[in-house]
């Protein structure tokens, strides 16, 4: 047992993927690290009230980011993993791009029209915010597609150092907000947002010199190739931001402002943990959508049972940390939700202990995977809130949250291994190709 304890660990230490996964989640965490510092400092200051505030322009940023998103970074991932096909990747990359400029202009003009009626929906007294998420949005989607670009070409250093620009440029601009006596929500929301920026000004620095990006140039032939994935990867991005952080709203409109800065601060800690699945899977999809043989899954799935069973033990490791992380992070006045971050733990562990399995999906051609899972995640995360929050408060957000990541887990882990054995038992794997 000790032997095979010890191969299984030299293959991952001697595998490229997993020091590019390790370079990656370390890199990043340091990132996220000095993000959280940001949060703390944001957090303390301004109070679970007025963090509430904070945490519903956020989570709005979030969600009209994905919507933004549309699908189109995973099939960026997919389609311009291969670094030879320099030409075929800068068009992708220029087409994908020109889309995302044109929904984020669409975005900021809805949100002169439509931030009235939110605001009256979800109770809301300060609809400046609601109107600065979404005229910033775009910021944060123009990153998103740095970095996606950044990993589909696998310049994963790059890409964290871009992470490193946002997440420091987010902690010395608040500072600077908090020593000159700009103290209030919406100048510390808006400097927030627009920090994401600063990584994509300097793109041409990280981004292979190969990568020339020609907006202007006509992109029909692309548009089937993209089309063909987005149309089921859209919906399952749009619904990943909407489960991600539409309970946020529900708190807002049928408990009170307090309850969701207490729900905004925990979820910034679970967001910590989750930090690891995205950046496994960063790293994990483009290169699991190369794989096309069956011995190399094989080898894949026995790495991905590994970091699942390693995922879901590590629970049981944060629970004595639990209070401790609210206390010495985002504060006292929030240890109210510490039985709510630990719900939120444990939909966190169950997300990365299926992220490796999600990623097979980049190399199958079942598309239709990411729409199913993401609106199957967000029928039972809005049934929950929805009907139970106003009965039940704040903790049936979080189980909520946790129930929809039971399906998600179960779903995704359970559908790849059946497709993958189904595929190997018909002897279709050796044949297996990205789709055209």
């Amino acid at each position: 047992m000790k032997q095979i304890v010890t191969q299984t660990f030299q293959q991952l230490r001697d595998s490229s993927g997993f020091r590019q996964t390790v370079i990656t989640v370390v890199g990043n965490f340091l990132a996220t690290g000095i993000s959280a510092i940001t949060i703390i400092l944001i957090s303390r200051l301004l109070g679970p009230t007025q963090f509430g505030v904070f945490s519903v322009g956020f989570a709005i940023v979030l969600i009209l980011s994905k919507i933004c998103d549309a699908g189109l970074n995973a099939t960026l991932l997919k389609f311009a993993s291969d670094r030879s096909e320099v030409q075929k990747n800068n068009e992708l990359f220029s087409f994908i791009l020109k889309i995302k400029i044109v929904l984020t202009g669409v975005v900021a003009l809805l949100g002169l029209v439509l931030t009235p009626t939110l605001a009256r929906i979800i109770h809301f007294e300060q609809p400046e915010i609601i109107l600065l998420a979404f005229l910033l949005a775009g910021f944060s989607v123009w990153y998103e597609q740095l970095i996606t670009m950044l990993q589909a070409s696998h310049r994963f250093s790059q890409a964290v150092l871009a992470n490193l620009y946002q997440s420091t440029a987010k902690l010395i601009g608040i500072g600077l907000l908090v020593i000159f006596g700009f103290k209030g929500s919406i100048s510390i929301f808006a400097w927030y947002m627009l920090a994401p920026l600063i990584p994509v000004l300097v793109a041409k620095n990280l981004l292979l010199k190969t990568t020339k990006l020609n907006l202007t140039q006509n992109f029909s032939h692309h548009s089937s190739l993209v089309w063909q994935m987005a149309k089921h990867s859209g919906v399952g991005f749009v619904a990943a931001g909407l489960i991600e952080n539409i309970d946020v709203l529900f708190v807002q409109r049928y408990l009170s402002t307090y309850e969701t800065g207490l729900l905004g601060g925990v979820s910034r800690i679970s967001m910590m943990l989750l930090l690891i699945a995205y950046s496994m899977g960063n790293v994990l999809y483009p290169r699991v959508a190369q794989y096309k043989d069956v011995a190399t899954l094989k080898k894949y799935l026995k790495k991905a049972t590994i970091v699942m069973v390693i995922s879901l033990l590590s629970f049981f490791l944060f629970i004595p940390f639990t209070r401790w992380s609210i206390f010495l992070t985002i504060g006292p006045e929030y240890l109210a939700g510490t039985k709510i971050l630990l719900i939120l733990a444990a939909s966190s562990f169950l997300t990365i202990a299926a992220i490796p399995f999600l990623a097979l999906f980049y190399v199958f051609k079942e598309d239709w995977y990411f729409s199913v899972s993401g609106v199957g995640q967000l029928v039972i995360l809005v049934i929950g809130n929805y009907f139970f929050v106003p009965i039940y408060g704040l903790e049936a957000a979080a189980w909520s949250r946790l129930l929809c990541k039971v399906f998600f887990f179960t779903f995704t882990v359970g559908l790849a291994l059946l497709i993958y054995h189904r595929e190997r038992k018909n002897s279709l794997l050796p044949k297996l190709e990205l789709q055209p």
